[in-house]
């Protein structure tokens, strides 16, 4: 199963996480961190694990699911009302 980058793509920019502190997060380099996030190159379950476990959003769905984390992972159900 080929894994998907949007959902990190997207909580990266919610908690303003950048290319550095994601390097930090997988205890690599920031151009190794780089090309995770581009695809150039894949996350080890380790660093996977570590992502995941930062944002605090399983593995699956973080890296495999079609569902869009922004509502079902940081917008509380009160937030919702502000969005419609």
């Amino acid at each position: 199963m080929e894994y998907k980058l949007d959902n990190l793509k997207t909580a990266m920019r919610i908690k303003n996480i950048g290319v550095r502190d994601l390097a930090k997060i997988i205890d690599k380099s920031k151009s190794t961190a780089g090309d995770k996030i581009n695809g150039e190159s894949e996350f080890k379950l380790n660093e996977a694990k570590k992502v995941a476990d930062f944002f605090d959003i399983s593995l699956e769905i973080m890296f495999y699911s079609e569902e869009d984390i922004f509502l079902t992972h940081f917008v509380r159900k009160n937030d919702t009302k502000a969005i419609c």
